[in-house]
This record gives C-alpha cells, structure tokens and sequence, in this order.
C-alpha cells in the first residue's frame, strides 16, 4: 500500500475533507488531514482515521496523524468596472469572488493557486470591464533555519526548502513576531526546493530567530503549496475605477 493509498483511505473517514500523506520512511507515513471547515482535526476525528487506516495498512507501518498548514494568500487587483455599475458592489463582488477561489472546498493540501484562474476568476464578474492583477503572494513564504544577528552583515540566507522559485529582485520581508520586520531584496534566484536564498549584503535590524518568517512581496506568479500545505484568505485589496462612485 503506498502513502497515496493511505490518503485516499482517510478522505473516506466522516468529517475529512482533505488529506495529504508523505512517506517518511518505507514503514513510516505522516498522514495531514484537514476536516470539514478548516482548522486542526479535533483528537476524535484522529482517532476515528487512526483507527480505519491501521486495520487496512500493513503490518509495521505507523501512520502518524498531523494538521494541515495553512498558508494566507495575499492578492491585489485592479479593476476598471463598467460605466453602469457601483465602484462599491463591483468591488464587494470581486473580493467575494477570489474568497471562494480559496475556500476550502476549492482547494486542498498541495494546491497551486495561478494567476490565470485568479484572472479568469474576477474578469467573470459581473460588472469588471477588465482588470490587472498587481500581487499574489504567500504570506509565509518559508522560515529561516538558522539565525541572523542584530547588526550582522549577511549575503545568504538559510531557509525552510522553497516551494517556488525567488526571482532576482525580489523584495523578501523577514518577520520577528516581537522585534519586527526587515525588507531586503534578492540578488540572485532561487530555485524552487532550494534552502538557501543569495540576497544583496544588509545589516540585520534586529534578531531573527529559527522558523522567524520570510514573505516574498514582490511575487506575481502562481503561489504554490507544499504537500502539507492549503492556502486561505490572506489580504485582498481590490482597487476599483470607473463605473458609479459610491454605488
């Protein structure tokens, strides 16, 4: 039985939406599930998937049940509304439109979210004439492995293994929950997979410690999910012109 069987197997489980598992070794299974409405899979929803698995996997096989990640997707778009329609409602239009692009129900662990469906998604709503797509992002793009020194100088950075590429210029945001943020820009590219990203030489701010977050602000590119990984709602700016002010 293969790690694609097993999560096949814990999708059939009552209150399992999603499930996404990944062989750590030939006996050992981490198995991610995400149950109806997001969030992390309460200990009786564990317990009722441990319990249908184990009786179907072989013999020595551990399945180690995990939560999900969830990754907050960061969009802004531009549209120019039709003359006929409220800059107001095209604009509650649009945004409803891409929170039900990442809804739950629409997505899943290793989820690819493109920037083609994300146009095609607000170009169909009612009232855009035409609109242009300025950012997609992932929030927490990956974590640093190692720590950078307040007022250390650095050209590398050592991170979680990247999901998608980071183009040479790239704004990157590092993010120390007590001490703050630190923008920096990209050098030189980094290959999707890679766990070290070449930057221009800056002074760290401040202290950013192991799993401290990095966010890649100037992507405009399909965001991509880790196996482990569903994307939700982040940030959605939508900047309306044209139509009728105030309608």
């Amino acid at each position: 039985m293969t790690a694609t069987d097993i999560q096949t197997l814990a999708i059939q489980v009552a209150g399992v939406e999603w499930a996404s598992s990944i062989q750590q070794t030939y006996q050992l299974v981490n198995l991610y599930i995400a149950p109806y409405g997001g969030g992390a899979p309460t200990t009786v929803l564990q317990n009722a998937v441990l319990q249908y698995v184990d009786q179907l996997v072989m013999a020595n096989t551990t399945v180690t049940i995990l939560s999900p990640t969830y990754v907050e997707i960061n969009v802004t778009v531009n549209v120019v509304a039709f003359s006929n329609y409220g800059n107001t409602s095209t604009e509650n239009a649009v945004t409803a439109a891409i929170v039900n692009l990442l809804s739950l129900q629409n997505t899943g662990f290793a989820f690819r979210v493109g920037l083609g469906v994300l146009y095609t998604t607000v170009q169909s709503v009612t009232g855009v004439n035409y609109a242009t797509v300025t950012a997609l992002n992932r929030q927490v793009l990956c974590t640093l492995t190692t720590q950078l020194v307040h007022l250390s100088n650095y050209t590398t950075i050592n991170v979680t293994a990247l999901p998608q590429p980071v183009n040479a210029g790239d704004s990157l945001v590092l993010v120390n929950p007590t001490l703050g943020t630190q923008t920096i820009v990209a050098e030189a590219t980094a290959a999707a997979g890679a766990t070290s990203i070449s930057v221009n030489s800056f002074t760290a701010s401040a202290t950013f410690p192991i799993n401290s977050t990095v966010q890649d602000v100037t992507a405009l590119e399909d965001a991509v999910m880790l196996d482990n990984e569903i994307p939700i709602v982040g940030t959605i700016t939508v900047n309306v012109s044209g139509g009728i002010v105030g309608s």
